[in-house]
C-alpha cells in the first residue's frame, strides 16, 4: 500500500476551486513520480517569500512577511532559509 500526497498553501485571495486543483495536481505529479510521495503544488503567482524552482520544488526566501518583531528570533529564522 502506499500513499501520495499533494500540498498546496492558500494565496490570500485564492478561491477554494484553484487551491484545491492545485493540491490535487500535485498529488497526481507525485503518483506519476513513483508514488508513496508528498510534492508541494506549484504556488499561485504573488505569495511573498515562496518561488517555484521546477516542476516539484519550491525555494523559500525570507521577506519582511516572515518577521515576527523579534530581531533575536527573526535572524535565527532567517538562516534557515536559502538565499
Amino acid at each position: 500500500m502506499t500513499a501520495s500526497f499533494g500540498v498546496a498553501q492558500a494565496a490570500p485571495d485564492e478561491s477554494f476551486g484553484n487551491w484545491l486543483n492545485r493540491a490535487d495536481a500535485a498529488m497526481y505529479a507525485a503518483k506519476r513520480n513513483g508514488r508513496n510521495k508528498v510534492l508541494p503544488a506549484l504556488p499561485p503567482e504573488g505569495i511573498p517569500g515562496v518561488e517555484a524552482v521546477g516542476p516539484t520544488f519550491l525555494r523559500l526566501v525570507w521577506c519582511s512577511d516572515y518577521e515576527s518583531g523579534d530581531a533575536v528570533i527573526d535572524s535565527e529564522h532567517e538562516r534557515l532559509f536559502i538565499t
